[in-house]
């Protein structure tokens, strides 16, 4: 049997592909270990120049974003310069009318009021010579200085250096005295007033003088928004270190590109209106630490919230 198996490795079965090294190298193990100690050492060289190299281009790649950043932030920067000083000289041209507005208004009201004095007497006269055309003619020149009169009141009012004299107060009694003084008018135009002042918001440093004039001016600018009657909701509530009045009606709304208007002194949309309750607000509230946001929807009301700081030192 090993004859046969002798045999059948020398001549292979007809189909059967073998395999024999052509040629067969020895080395030495010790430069077997050399070539190994090498190859690691090729190794570990290559992965440390990778690293650095890594390394290198992840920080030329942080330099430049932050590069770009700082330059964006300076870009900013100059463009949030540019803009303040042109409000800053915006103010100022703005100061200087406002001043020059206040001495005319001031100036104009001794001849309106000599203007209203003749043209009752000549009502006067007119109603006893039997003339109702000169009449209504001396009742329309009345009303429009009437209307004029309150104009220069508006402007010397809202020109007045406001000075605040901040005390604690219970907010529940001051937003329900200013209520109180609307309460006829609303009634009048069939309008709902509710109030809801949550009993947790305690006393506000506030002057409750210039707050009650703040809240007048909403309501009857809301009052004035519901013709047909409607809802006028006054909430107080406390907002963490804020606390928050808000005036709700259910009136005609404001449209959404007249919103950032509306502070704005002399804007009114009001054929009749002065343009100046609502930058009374915010006047006076912004004396007060606080500020004035608006929320409104076309054809469904508005609301205004006053906020104001809870922890005010007094």
């Amino acid at each position: 049997s090993g004859r046969r198996r002798v045999m059948r490795e020398m001549y292979p079965g007809r189909g059967v592909v073998r395999s024999f090294p052509l040629a067969v190298v020895g080395l030495p193990t010790h430069d077997v270990a050399a070539l190994r100690r090498q190859a690691l050492l090729q190794g570990i060289v290559l992965g440390s120049v990778l690293v650095v190299l890594s390394a290198t281009l992840m920080y030329v790649t942080v330099l430049m974003q932050e590069q770009r950043v700082v330059r964006a932030t300076v870009a900013a920067l100059r463009a949030d310069n540019e803009r303040l000083l042109e409000s800053l000289k915006r103010t100022d041209r703005l100061a200087v009318l406002g001043r020059m507005a206040a001495t005319m208004a001031h100036e104009l009201r001794n001849p309106l009021s000599s203007i209203r004095g003749f043209m009752q007497l000549f009502r006067k006269k007119a109603g006893a010579a039997g003339d109702a055309t000169m009449c209504q003619y001396a009742e329309l020149v009345i009303s429009e200085v009437d209307r004029l009169n309150r104009v220069i009141t508006s402007m010397l009012e809202f020109s007045r250096p406001v000075e605040v004299q901040i005390e604690r107060v219970a907010l529940g009694p001051v937003i329900e005295n200013a209520v109180r003084l609307i309460k006829g008018d609303a009634q009048a135009r069939h309008v709902t007033v509710t109030v809801g002042v949550d009993p947790g918001v305690g006393e506000v440093a506030l002057d409750k003088n210039l707050i009650t004039q703040a809240l007048l001016n909403l309501f009857l600018n809301a009052l004035d928004a519901m013709p047909e009657g409607g809802y006028l909701t006054v909430t107080g509530e406390r907002d963490g270190e804020w606390v928050r009045i808000s005036v709700r009606d259910t009136g005609k709304g404001i449209p959404k590109h007249l919103l950032g208007q509306i502070f704005e002194p002399f804007f009114t949309t009001k054929p009749n209106g002065t343009g100046l309750g609502l930058a009374t607000v915010d006047n006076i509230v912004a004396e007060h630490g606080g500020r004035v946001r608006v929320e409104s929807e076309e054809g469904r009301g508005a609301v205004f919230h006053i906020e104001l700081p809870l922890n005010r030192e007094v």
